[in-house]
């Protein structure tokens, strides 16, 4: 109920009783009358004023509670939607990165760098380094084997048709290291599917 229908209700009722008052005095003590009067619409107002605010507060305080459950429930929401989305997430961007890959023909100049940053893994003086290349790479940077070997003994470069454009694999002593396109796209789906990521 709102506060000014509180204060209608009990001005009335403030109303009646000073009337009646009034009414037994028989015109005597009008001016007691008038201060009841007085006092009846300021208890009147006071007492509705009060409950008004005590009903603002206690649906202030409903508001704010189911506001806050809401919002509880929002976030619980958006961490279950996240965990569900992130997966379908990463294939589409994995799946669009594989689109853009395709057919990829790398310029001499990338796949010089390709090698080169796949052999800086590898200590000065290692011996017998194999690298191997798809055949149309391999024919862009094949004359840059002296820069290679310059520094490693028995720096060897080869073609081989199982790789694709861009693809790189080193063999050496201490093992192979895998510098395929689809490796890289492994690795970038683990590192993305990783929560700290």
């Amino acid at each position: 109920m709102s506060e000014h229908r509180h204060v209608l209700q009990l001005t009335h009722r403030v109303d009646q009783a000073v009337a009646l008052s009034c009414f037994e005095l028989d015109g005597h003590g009008e001016k007691a009358c008038a201060e009841a009067r007085d006092a009846g619409y300021r208890e009147g107002f006071e007492k509705a004023a009060r409950s008004a605010r005590e009903q603002a507060e206690g649906d202030r305080q409903r508001w704010g509670n189911a506001l806050q459950n809401v919002i509880e429930s929002l976030s619980a929401q958006e961490e279950t939607l996240a965990a569900q989305i992130r997966p379908a997430i990463l294939d589409l961007v994995i799946k669009g990165v594989r689109r853009v890959v395709e057919g990829y023909e790398p310029d001499r100049e990338t796949v010089a760098k390709i090698v080169s940053a796949t052999i800086d893994n590898y200590p000065r003086e290692e011996a017998n380094l194999s690298v191997r290349l798809h055949p149309e790479d391999y024919q862009l940077v094949h004359d840059l084997t002296h820069r290679w070997s310059a520094n490693l003994p028995g720096f060897q470069l080869q073609p081989d048709t199982s790789l694709i454009r861009g693809d790189c694999l080193v063999s050496g002593r201490f093992g192979l290291t895998d510098a395929r396109l689809e490796t890289k796209l492994d690795n970038l789906r683990t590192s993305l599917a990783s929560p700290h990521a």
